[in-house]
């Protein structure tokens, strides 16, 4: 009798280990359909800034459910080898290829968040050099000194007609 309880926990912690991992997996792929739609929104809309940002908080989210997978799987091998599973079993195998492809997409996830950080720098630094050069254009040529242009061509337009009309009278006297 003490055996069947002793096999009926394994059975029950097994099944609990594979719906945290199946729950574990799945926020990894519900967090991945959330990328994608930002990256469809960023496209419609534009907004290069809410994209980096919102990539960037995912992506972390993504990583923090992504080594949650990583560690059940590690887990779930040394948990393997403590009950005596040879470690050249077909189960144990499937695990850790599953722990090396966890792995694998984490690092994948690290690279893409290193990516959109240096984008936002690179965006960042564009940004202030598109500023300074606005300020540089708007030192060179300010609205009042436009106004004052015009007001000169205003003036020299209106002393030449009055030269012209001088001139056309004295024609006509």
């Amino acid at each position: 009798m003490p055996s069947d309880i002793g096999v009926k926990m394994g059975v029950t912690g097994l099944a609990q280990f594979k719906q945290s991992m199946n729950q574990a997996q799945q926020s990894v792929k519900t967090l991945d359909a959330a990328l994608k739609l930002n990256e469809k929104q960023y496209k419609a809309n534009g907004d290069a800034e809410t994209y980096m940002q919102q990539k960037s908080k995912l992506l972390q989210q993504q990583i923090a459910a992504q080594n949650t997978v990583v560690k059940q799987g590690q887990q779930a091998l040394a948990a393997m080898e403590k009950n005596g599973v040879n470690p050249a079993s077909q189960a144990y195998q499937k695990m850790q290829q599953q722990v090396l492809n966890a792995q694998t997409a984490l690092l994948g996830m690290h690279d893409q968040l290193n990516t959109v950080g240096e984008s936002a720098q690179e965006t960042a630094q564009k940004t202030d050099q598109l500023a300074d050069n606005l300020n540089g254009i708007n030192k060179k040529v300010s609205f009042d000194a436009v106004l004052g242009g015009i007001g000169k061509i205003t003036d020299g337009m209106e002393a030449a007609g009055h030269k012209i009309e001088a001139i056309a009278r004295d024609v006509w006297d």
